[in-house]
């Protein structure tokens, strides 16, 4: 180096040193920031499951309110069975509220005499028509009654049971039954074993009956009570034949009375008492010493 007069200068070594020091720091110090840095260990990163979110969709209040109206709707069509409330009883009518309109009649006569609703009972009814000349529906008790227990009905014909019923009302040719709350026609032939001349000694009696036939396009139910007696007669006959033997002694009830005698069921089988055999003494006619109906007893001769 040089100073202001060109004369050559020594320079001071000792700064040169110190210079060469701080460079060797650096150094020492960026070694040891990478051997740390080796040392760390290295953070895996996580991956993120992606999630599928259904997207929803609210319904606006015309959408709720078309679907409630179509809800409502649907139950009412023609042919359904609902129920509903009794809201008024007259003579003529019962009327039902089923949340339609407005209430709709039912006739009485619909209805079992003995089993007529009250107000605020709520019974099922059958749609028969959506609405009539006035706007209301037209609703019927009989049909809902026959399409709910048509299924019975066909399950007890098919096992060859029978169903209780009671005798309602007299018509040409037989008897209305109600059974299961549904009107059955009983012809005349099958009330019982023999001719009865006074059909009206049956109403408001309960007996068993069997279905003999059964139509549920038409609604229409035959039952029988004649074939009941018959199963019944061969049941106590097949009871009493070990037991009818000469010599036995049963009780009896006259049923037909002649000129030559009377004719007494023993229970089931009908055996004949000659006139000769109804007293010690000579009589003119069966008739002076028998009645239809009395009660005797009686012995077997052969």
């Amino acid at each position: 180096m040089f100073n202001d007069r060109n004369e050559k200068v020594e320079s001071d070594p000792i700064e040169v040193k110190e210079e060469v020091k701080v460079e060797e720091v650096k150094k020492e110090v960026k070694k040891e920031v990478k051997k740390e840095a080796k040392k760390q260990p290295t953070k895996k990163v996580q991956k993120t499951k992606k999630v599928a979110v259904k997207k929803t969709t609210t319904k606006t209040k015309e959408e709720t309110m078309a679907t409630l109206l179509s809800e409502h709707d649907s139950k009412f069509k023609k042919g359904n069975i609902i129920k509903g409330t009794v809201v008024d009883v007259n003579e003529r009518n019962i009327y039902v509220d089923i949340g339609y309109k407005s209430a709709s009649p039912i006739a009485v006569k619909e209805f079992n005499t003995n089993n007529i609703p009250k107000k605020d009972d709520i019974i099922n009814v059958f749609i028969d028509s959506l609405e009539d000349d006035s706007g209301k529906l037209r609703l019927s008790k009989k049909k809902a009654d026959f399409y709910l227990h048509i299924e019975e009905l066909e399950q007890k014909q098919a096992a060859g049971e029978t169903v209780k019923g009671i005798y309602k009302r007299r018509i040409k040719g037989g008897m209305i039954v109600d059974i299961l709350s549904i009107e059955a026609f009983l012809p005349g032939s099958q009330i019982s074993l023999k001719p009865i001349p006074n059909l009206d000694q049956f109403i408001g009696k309960e007996h068993d009956f069997k279905v003999i036939n059964l139509d549920k396009e038409k609604r229409n139910i035959v039952i029988s009570r004649r074939d009941v007696l018959v199963r019944e007669r061969e049941e106590r006959i097949k009871s009493l034949r070990d037991k009818i033997v000469e010599g036995s002694e049963h009780d009896g009830e006259v049923r037909n009375i002649t000129d030559y005698g009377a004719f007494v069921d023993l229970g089931g089988i009908d055996g004949l008492l000659h006139i000769t055999d109804m007293s010690w003494g000579h009589i003119k006619h069966s008739s002076d010493m028998l009645n239809i109906g009395d009660k005797i007893k009686v012995k077997i001769l052969k």
